[in-house]
Parts: C-alpha cells; sequence; structure tokens
C-alpha cells in the first residue's frame, strides 16, 4: 500500500506501536517516537522525547515502556515512572510528571486499561493505579504480607479486570512468574481496584511449598482473557478459568509450552512449542476436549508467533524467523481447521509487528542506516 524510509535502524518488534483513524504512532525502546500517516506513511512528526533521569527519586527514565491514546493527546511513559502527554499532531510535550514511587522499586512493566489507567506492581506488596490524564493515584491495594519477599505482580490487564499475583513467589523469568502451593492471585476491578475474585496457586495444581534444590517450579506462563475467560498454562496443564468466578471451566493437557492463544465462539486455537518444533492444537471452546492438531507447523526454525486467527474454515498464523537480528522472514500459512493441510500464503522478508482491524500489516527492514516501513494488505 506504501512505503517509507526512516532514519535509523530499529526493529519494530522492540517497539510499541498504536494507532487512531490517521496515524501509527510507532514508540521505540531507546526513547524516540514516530508518528506516521495511515493513508501514505508521511512522517508527520518524529520527536526524541526527553527522557530525562531520575535517579534521585529510585529510577532512571530512560527506556520507552508503553503508549496510550485518549482524545487528542498521546501519553508515552518511560520506565514505569516518567509519563509525557504529547499533542499527537505536533509531537510537542504539552505536560509531563513522575508518578510516585511505592517500595524500593516497580516491578515489572506498565499495564494499560481502556479507562486511561496505568497499573503497576511493588516489591512492597502494594498493587497501584495511576490517572495518565493527571498522574493521580486512582487506587492502591496491599496484599497485607509480613514476608521479606513482598512482591505484587500485574500480570493481565483487560476493560474487565486485572490479574494479580503476589507473595510468597519466587520471581519472574521469561518463562512466566514462579508460583508456590500458598501464593495469592487476585482478579481486581480496573476503576476501584476492588477485588473480584481471589484464590491461591494451589487451586491450580501447585504443590510447591516453597523453592527447593533439584525441583522443577511451578510458573504460570502467557496469561490470555478472551471471552470471559483467563487462560494461562501451568506445567503442561491449559486453564480456562471464569473472570467472574474464578472457578476452573475446564483444563486441559498441552504437548509443550503455550505460545500464542486466540478464540471463537467454539474453538481456541492454542500454538504450543519450544526450540525449532511449533505445533496448532485446536480445541473445543466449552469443554476443552481436543478437535484437531498439526504437530508441526510448516517454514521456518525457531519462529515468533505474530498471530493467529479464524477466517471461514481456515486457520491463518503469521510467524517472523527470530534467530536472526539483521534479516527476518515473516510467513502467512493458511491452515484448513478440519485436515490440518497448511498452504504457504505469503512470504516477506522482513520483521512484522501490527495488524490493523481492517487487515492492514505494518513491517520494518534495516536497510543500510535507514529503516523501511511497509503498510500491507493481508
Amino acid at each position: 500500500m506504501w512505503e517509507t524510509r526512516v532514519p535509523g535502524k530499529f526493529y519494530l518488534r522492540n517497539s510499541t506501536v498504536v494507532a487512531d483513524a490517521d496515524s501509527y504512532y510507532i514508540g521505540l525502546d531507546v526513547g524516540q517516537v514516530l508518528a506516521l500517516k495511515k493513508s501514505t506513511g508521511a512522517v508527520k512528526w518524529q520527536s526524541q522525547i526527553e527522557a530525562e533521569n531520575i535517579s534521585s527519586q529510585g529510577a532512571t527514565a530512560k527506556w520507552l515502556a508503553g503508549l496510550w491514546l485518549l482524545d487528542d493527546r498521546l501519553y508515552v511513559v518511560y520506565d514505569h515512572r516518567l509519563v509525557n502527554e504529547v499533542d499527537r499532531y505536533s509531537g510537542r510535550i504539552v505536560h509531563r510528571w513522575i508518578l510516585p514511587q511505592r517500595g524500593s522499586r516497580y516491578l515489572a512493566y506498565p499495564h494499560f486499561t481502556p479507562q486511561g489507567i496505568v497499573v503497576l506492581g511493588s516489591d512492597e506488596g502494594v498493587v497501584s493505579a495511576f490517572s495518565l490524564l493527571t498522574g493521580d493515584l486512582a487506587w492502591s491495594i496491599s496484599w497485607g504480607t509480613d514476608n521479606n519477599d513482598k512482591w505484587a505482580i500485574p500480570v493481565s490487564v483487560s476493560s474487565r479486570g486485572i490479574l494479580c499475583i503476589g507473595s510468597p513467589i519466587a520471581g519472574e523469568s521469561e518463562g512466566g512468574t514462579f508460583l508456590f502451593r500458598e501464593t495469592p492471585i487476585r482478579y481486581l476491578s480496573p476503576g476501584t481496584g476492588k477485588v473480584i475474585w481471589e484464590t491461591r496457586a494451589e487451586q491450580f495444581g501447585v504443590t510447591s511449598e516453597g523453592p527447593e534444590l533439584g525441583k522443577d517450579y511451578f510458573n504460570m506462563t502467557k496469561v490470555f482473557e478472551r471471552s470471559g475467560k483467563l487462560f494461562f498454562q501451568i506445567k503442561q496443564e491449559l486453564y480456562a478459568v471464569s473472570t467472574y468466578t474464578g472457578s476452573v471451566v475446564w483444563k486441559q493437557s498441552l504437548p509443550d509450552s503455550l505460545q500464542a492463544l486466540e478464540t471463537t465462539n467454539e474453538r481456541v486455537l492454542v500454538v504450543v512449542g519450544s526450540g525449532m518444533s511449533f505445533s496448532l492444537v485446536v480445541l473445543d471452546a466449552q469443554t476443552g476436549v481436543q478437535v484437531s492438531n498439526v504437530e508441526k507447523l510448516p517454514g521456518i526454525e525457531t519462529p515468533f508467533i505474530r498471530r493467529i486467527a479464524i477466517e471461514n474454515s481456515h486457520i491463518l498464523i503469521w510467524y517472523t524467523d527470530s534467530s536472526t537480528e539483521v534479516s527476518h522472514t515473516t510467513n502467512l500459512y493458511k491452515i484448513d481447521i478440519e485436515t490440518g493441510y497448511p498452504s504457504l500464503v505469503r512470504t516477506l522478508h522482513e520483521d512484522v509487528v501490527h495488524f490493523a482491524r481492517d487487515g492492514s500489516i505494518l513491517s520494518s527492514k534495516i536497510e543500510g542506516d535507514e529503516t523501511l516501513l511497509r503498510l500491507w494488505q493481508e
């Protein structure tokens, strides 16, 4: 549809992309923000929004942590605490503030709610929510723990609720959040912080009393909220949990680690795998019973799953070769739900990150000292 070149080298997969009716806004992890016109790709404005050092207050605003749109403003959040309110038409900074600190540090990246709230965990056993419009504290909730390790971590945020993990936990890794039997799990209202339901990790098969040498930890991997349910994997079990009650609707054993998930009214599509072998498992949405599976996805090695979706009787899977830093190959495969037969629809020799609701795809490719941005039609 269009292509444009931007000075400098960056990967969309390391960026945050948000969009309105007229523009794409791309926040790079080093702090730069680009605004591109949707229809032509023309750069509307390009700003190295200064992320001033606030180390004297317990943090250094160095990396861009998130973007959020509201009315005619773009909110740029750095390293959990520094917020810039930017005019989305000109890139001009209208206002900036620093979110108050709770504990010695905040944990994990911030989560944004559709209501314009940024949710942060801490090592003081407190989950806090701040208004992006004013920087004021909207609410906070304490876990009330006397443990030395007072972690409180939001792991999933939606318009319906916020899933939070408390102490005792062993910590976080790229593989998920480590849990013990007594680890509290709460689902909070985004607007008030009120507890909708709470339980403990033992409800999901966690039996470990604490860190033990030579034993595997139980960890909660990627969390997905779809159609009134929370989906996550602990050990080899995929759990479907009601967002209304916290009860387990069903659970199903998976052959490998959960990588991506999507749902319809009738099906749950799950991509599992590790290393160079990835599979697609199709489950019944109401019972969790396996309907079909593709034992090994075709195409490239070491894939990074970008998107899965259902189109009529086929499954669309976009995934990118993440084995190289300089070049990327992104494949679109269409897989027949009933037979599992795959067919390659398109190959892009670049990184793909953003999928618009109208089916357009934003991609990037480094060429020399520039980055080539393209908009494709799916």
